[in-house]
């Protein structure tokens, strides 16, 4: 059974395969360098890792299917470009596909429902970011699959697709735990929302298609577990001092995780994050309207989930660090993340149903471009965006309590409500009204935005060798065995060159994962760049708050002497130094490029490790 009754299993093939192309190429286009694919160099032994590197811990010892798919890519004989290419292919099919099906499933309405998808996704940096940064179209892997596979199974049961759906949910916790167990708690609310509404059980072919994926989650941690390599044997204790001290250190002073911070922000985040249960809220209210019960489930489920998280985010901000580590470990404030943009599209469906293409997307283009504009504009703040999407749903719930209907069978508040409305039919123009005056800001913002030139906020990343920066110098890194020394806050570097980095010193936030990894973290900061683990200096965070800064190090790296070098290189088996190009170190410099300078290492003794 289908979510809307206009739509039949040969329309939705349709609307499958076109929003899936669609996705595909949107994918290409929006190409990202993915740590998916440098986590199977490192699980299928094209580069080596040696065990006392942090990022072997990481590679090796956390669970996650993305490395499980990945390491055949590079079997097939394909490189980390093509690789990264897949990947993002992948990425734009979840997330195209996924949010369209679900404005598509509501409305019948399928050209309108991709472009509101794509407007969705083409702004996302700056509309759908209430506390924890929502990058879709990244290279942080885990987190964008484990996002659109949510997002994908939402896509799915809104068209009616409940076995296929039930299948990702059941496999989700493989791919991102988190997201896996937050997805799970949402389904059990849908569950027992749906058998209250309709008082009947989940049919049989859901419940197979869950545990199905039950099953290939259960077959990928067994994977895991065979494959997982033998590790030196470490002291709890030891780990656990380790990670309390990254955890009241690095990441509350660095405000990664967001502990406490400005009440304004606070503020503002919380406003968000009950706007979007304001709209999920009116859109279940629609959906009951429109006696489309399993939808109703969903969106309610929605909705509740949306509410527990905005109580968890208040109690994680009010108490901060008197909660226990692990609570920040799991970061409150990205239950939104998975709330936001299926949100937004079911509201789009319901409004594409109710008021036609034009005056639907006139709406949800007028709330993306003050979006942006309440993020590019010194002048105005965030609040903007919150306040028109508070006010758009806010005009939904008035037009679809006081649209004019014949009175309802029952009795109760609702025929009360329907009598007290029914005199005063005027009343519908207020939501129109406000829907008219959202439409009119859209078009001036819109004029303004393309005289600024400010539309096109993310360019396109297509991830080929002749975009990297300075490949000549990373073609020279990789063709000596050994560890490359990375100054500052380089990302990709183990994908450009084929060797290890020693440290991503923009990813310091690996430790929550692998707290084994915290002393041997350590033992490197402190050797080769100078920074005391349990007590670093405020201004080596960098502005993302989860990596050094870009000058991390300069000083002590220029004044090093080449045996101090050499000490360092017999030490942890270092080949390459790779320094930002106004860096000058005493070292032999092989050359410099437009962003990065590369020095040779002295010799050294290959047998010697740390």
């Amino acid at each position: 059974m289908t979510t809307n009754p206009n739509l039949d299993p040969y329309t939705n093939r349709n609307a499958f395969l076109i929003t899936g192309a669609v996705g595909l190429i949107v994918g290409t286009l929006y190409g990202a360098w993915h740590l998916g694919m440098e986590g199977a160099q490192a699980v299928s032994g094209t580069i080596d890792y040696p065990p006392w590197l942090p990022y072997a811990w990481y590679f090796r010892n956390a669970w996650t299917f993305i490395h499980q798919i990945t390491v055949p890519i590079l079997w097939m004989g394909l490189d980390m470009a093509q690789g990264s290419v897949l990947l993002s292919m992948l990425t734009g099919l979840l997330y195209v596909q996924g949010l369209s099906l679900t404005a598509y499933g509501l409305s019948g309405r399928l050209i309108p429902s991709l472009l509101l998808a794509l407007v969705a996704l083409h702004n996302n940096a700056f509309w759908y970011n209430p506390d924890y940064s929502m990058e879709v179209f990244s290279g942080f892997s885990n987190g964008v699959f484990g996002q659109g596979v949510l997002l994908y199974a939402i896509g799915l049961a809104s068209i009616g697709w409940g076995r296929g759906a039930a299948i990702l949910i059941g496999f989700l916790p493989a791919i991102h735990i988190t997201n896996g167990a937050w997805a799970w708690s949402i389904s059990a609310l849908t569950v027992m929302l749906f058998q209250l509404r309709l008082g009947t059980p989940l049919p049989r072919r859901i419940w197979f298609g869950f545990v199905w994926g039950m099953l290939g989650m259960l077959a990928s941690f067994l994977l895991f577990r065979l494959s997982q390599p033998t590790f030196p044997v470490m002291d709890p204790d030891e780990i656990r001092h380790y990670f309390e001290a990254y955890m009241t250190t690095w990441e509350f002073k660095s405000g990664h995780r967001n502990i406490g911070g400005d009440p304004l922000v606070t503020a503002r985040r919380v406003l968000h994050s009950l706007a979007t249960v304001m709209a999920l809220a009116a859109a279940s209210w629609g959906l009951y309207q429109l006696r489309a019960m399993r939808s109703t489930a969903l969106l309610a489920a929605l909705a509740l989930s949306g509410l527990c998280a905005s109580g968890l985010f208040l109690i994680y901000k009010g108490m901060g660090e008197q909660l226990p580590l692990m609570v920040s470990v799991l970061m409150p404030g990205r239950f939104f993340n998975p709330l936001m943009l299926p949100a937004l599209m079911l509201f789009s469906g319901l409004l594409l149903a109710r008021l036609g293409s034009l005056g639907a997307m006139g709406l949800l283009f007028s709330l993306h471009a003050m979006a942006i504009l309440a993020n590019k504009s010194p002048k105005l703040a965030p609040e903007v965006a919150t306040i028109a999407f508070a006010a758009a749903a806010l005009a939904l719930t008035v037009l679809l309590l006081l649209e004019r209907r014949p009175p309802p069978e029952q009795g109760g508040w609702l025929a009360h409500l329907h009598a007290l409305c029914t005199p005063y039919p005027g009343y519908q123009h207020l939501a129109k009204g406000l829907y008219l005056a959202l439409l009119a800001m859209a078009l001036i913002n819109s004029g303004l935005f393309l005289y600024r030139g400010a539309l096109h906020t993310q360019g396109p990343r297509y991830p080929a060798w002749e975009n990297v920066p300075d490949i000549a110098l990373m073609r020279i890194a990789g063709s000596k065995p050994g560890i490359i020394a990375t100054a500052g806050n380089p990302r990709h570097i183990a994908a450009w060159t084929g060797r290890a980095p020693i440290i991503e010193g923009t990813s310091l936030n690996l430790i929550p994962y692998v707290p084994e990894a915290g002393p041997s973290m350590a033992r490197i900061l402190t050797d080769l760049y100078g920074i005391d683990f349990f007590n670093p200096p405020g201004e080596v965070f960098s502005a993302g708050g989860y990596g050094l800064a870009p000058q991390s190090g300069k000083k002590l790296w220029q004044e090093r002497s080449p045996n101090d070098w050499q000490v360092l290189a017999n030490r942890y088996q270092l080949s390459f130094a790779l320094t930002p190009k106004t860096w000058v170190l005493k070292l032999s410099r092989v050359g410099i490029g437009e962003r990065f300078a590369l020095y040779r290492m002295p010799p050294r003794n290959e047998t010697s490790t740390p």
